[in-house]
This record gives C-alpha cells, structure tokens and sequence, in this order.
C-alpha cells in the first residue's frame, strides 16, 4: 500500500516538531508556511520548555538534556543541570525559539511565502491553493493544520470557533541593555530569580503585573530583553491599552497613554533597579513595542473535529486549543500535540478521527481553562521573585 501524501500547514512549533516525527519514521512531510524563510532575528525571544514536554524532542534531535539546555538556553543560573531538578516533570528551561525551530527544520521539506487561500475536501484528497506569485494548486491525502491562533484551516471549516480576546491590556518591548548595565543591574537579578523576573504593583481592585525575560546575551557583553506591561482592561470606561478590534497591522501603534501609565509607575517609588530601568518612560520609548492581545480557542465540538478527521484533516495547537501569550504553555503545548500527530498519522491509522479522543480533548480543554485562570491569577495577588 502506497504511503500517503502529507502535507502540514504552518512551521512553528508543532508543525515542525511533527514533520521531524514524521521524518524519523522515514516519511516526508512538506510543510507550508505564509512567512518568508525567517532570518536569524526572527523568533529570537525565550520561551519556558518544561521537561514533560520538551523530553519529547531529544530522541528527534538525536541529543541528550545537557546538550539540548547548552545548545538552546538563555538560562544564566541553569539549574537543569542539578540532578535533583533535571528529573522533575516540572524543571524548565528558558529557551531561545529562534534556535530551537532552527534545529527543528534541519531537512525538512518546507515552503515559504505560501499563504494558504483555500482548503477543500475533495472524493479524491484535499485539495490545497496559495497564494504565491503564480499561485499553487497541489492535492494531499492527510492535512496537519498547524497554522496558529489565526489558522486558515480552522476558519474555513470551523467558522464558529473564533479567537476569544480576553479582557487583559498588554504592551510588549524589546530592549537592549549595555554590557555595563547588564553586569551591575540584570545578572544579580537574573542570577537569583533565573532568566524572568517578575513584579506585581497594586492598582486599584487589581494588579498591573510587570515581567522582564532574558532573550541572549551576546558575545560583546550586551544583552537582549523581552518586557511586559500588563493589566485588566478598563470596564468601567474607554481602555485605550486595550483595543480587542484592532487590526494585526495597527500592533505596533502604541497610545500616549501607555507611557503616561509608565509615569506614574515610575513615580510611585520602591521600584527594584531592573525595572526602574526597563521602565523608564524615555527609555521605553526607544523600544520595540508592540500592542499585544490575549487570546485563546477554546476546542471545537468533539463531532465537528472528528468529522473533517475522518476527511483526512488534523488540527493540532493554537490552531484548535490557542492559549493566552500570558499564562499559557501554548510552545509546550505544541510540542506535545506536534509529536502525537506525527506519531498517529505515521502509524498509518485508518481512522485518523480517533486523534480526537476523550482524554486528548479534556487535556487540550484543561489547558485552556488553566491559562486563562492563571492570566487572572496573574493580576490578583500582590508578588515578587526579587
């Protein structure tokens, strides 16, 4: 019997930790993605990897945990590397994405700059059209739509499951910190409290909840950050921080008022030197910023899912269980649902349906629901890892 055509659609995390799954096995994959081939900058921020998930891809990567953690962390302290913690489902790692989709791709089939257009099961496979300069028509027997919170998959064949926008606002930077300021101000910080710290400042009935993440020191010395500024949006009046009807293009139009906000953050006193620092309003300025919006996908009826699987088509992270940036493990998440796809389509099931079992789906509902508890958790209670 003649091995089937498989296409994934989105190479992020789980589309490509599927197509390696697939690879191992000895069946190639062509994966589809609507960006650019991604240059070195980006995706180079740090991600938290949790061993329950990421144990999964030292057998593709064909390396051991130490070598996995020297090759990918941001970690100054890297406390993987204790015996006590390196065998606890719960030790971490925070991880560089942009290397770690790098060793991911390693020979991988992948097609950049298609932008899926249109998706329709046909008697004969699933017929497939990009959107590139002479537009693309291909057909695949199995679809493995990997294809993120904003998935073309899931929008065309499940119209009703939309991106939820949760009630947060959120401002993302980008910040470069000189050597000099990195030894004396971050690294105590980082040192004691690993490669995030975080502080909660009251604020009314809630908490505006302040997060600075290392991303890679560079070999000069200088280090690269990853700040957030957030808080429940406004109920009571207009939030200009919180803008749930934004286009994706308006992200980086960042209000006056969220630097008025760092004003009076900053006057408020008894601010840790790290984020008196980040949060200077001038310097913040500078920054890269970025408008962010929380959402997640709650799952799809099990009969709508299993209905397009029994057509051949598996939809797996963001694309059909989106956690929130804040609170989720949606990179831990997609690791996981990326390795049990490849393992359930490599098998050569006949009923690719039965992906979608009872204990997958509650675990996929579960994370979700959880995410979304801890956003909230997040901004109700008064705490800080200085």
């Amino acid at each position: 019997m003649p091995q089937p055509s498989i296409t994934i659609i989105g190479a992020g995390i789980s589309g490509l930790t599927a197509g390696r799954v697939l690879l191992k096995r000895g069946i190639r994959a062509t994966i589809y993605d609507k960006h650019p081939p991604p240059p070195s900058h980006r995706n180079a921020y740090g991600i938290t990897l949790y061993r329950w998930a990421y144990q999964h891809l030292l057998p593709l990567l064909e390396v051991d945990e130490f070598t996995f953690h020297d090759k990918l962390s941001t970690d100054i302290s890297r406390p993987i590397h204790s015996k006590t913690t390196a065998t606890q489902e719960q030790a971490s790692v925070r991880a560089q994405r942009a290397r770690l989709e790098y060793l991911l791709r390693e020979d991988l089939d992948i097609r950049w700059n298609h932008k899926l257009e249109n998706i329709k099961p046909t008697p004969t496979g699933i017929s497939l059209i990009f959107a590139t300069p002479d537009t693309t028509h291909t057909t695949t027997d199995i679809l493995i739509a990997a294809d993120g919170v904003h998935s073309t998959v899931r929008t065309a064949l499940l119209p009703n499951s939309i991106p939820h926008i949760l009630p947060f606002a959120v401002i993302n930077g980008k910040h470069q910190v000189p050597s000099s300021t990195f030894g004396s101000v971050f690294r105590p910080a980082f040192e004691n409290a690993g490669s995030s710290i975080i502080e909660t400042r009251p604020s009314g009935a809630s908490n505006i909840h302040l997060q600075i993440a290392l991303n890679e020191i560079h070999d000069d010395g200088t280090a690269s950050l990853s700040w957030t500024y957030s808080r429940p949006a406004y109920t009571d009046k207009t939030d200009p921080l919180h803008r749930a009807d934004r286009s994706p293009d308006a992200a980086r139009e960042i209000p006056e008022a969220f630097f008025e906000e760092l004003g009076q953050l900053r006057l408020s006193g008894n601010v840790e030197p790290a984020f008196a620092d980040v949060f200077a309003t001038e310097k913040a300025r500078q920054d890269r910023l970025l408008h962010w919006l929380m959402r997640s996908v709650r799952v799809p009826p099990a009969s709508e899912l299993r209905r397009w699987g029994e057509q051949g088509i598996l939809m797996v992270g963001d694309a059909v269980h989106a956690q929130p940036i804040l609170g989720g493990e949606a990179a831990n998440a997609g690791i996981v649902d990326g390795v049990e796809v490849g393992e359930w389509v490599g098998e050569s099931r006949e009923e690719l349906a039965d992906f979608y079992n009872e204990e997958r789906l509650k675990r996929w509902e579960n994370g979700v629901e959880g995410s979304e508890k801890k956003l909230d958790e997040m901004h109700g209670m008064w705490r800080s890892t200085l």
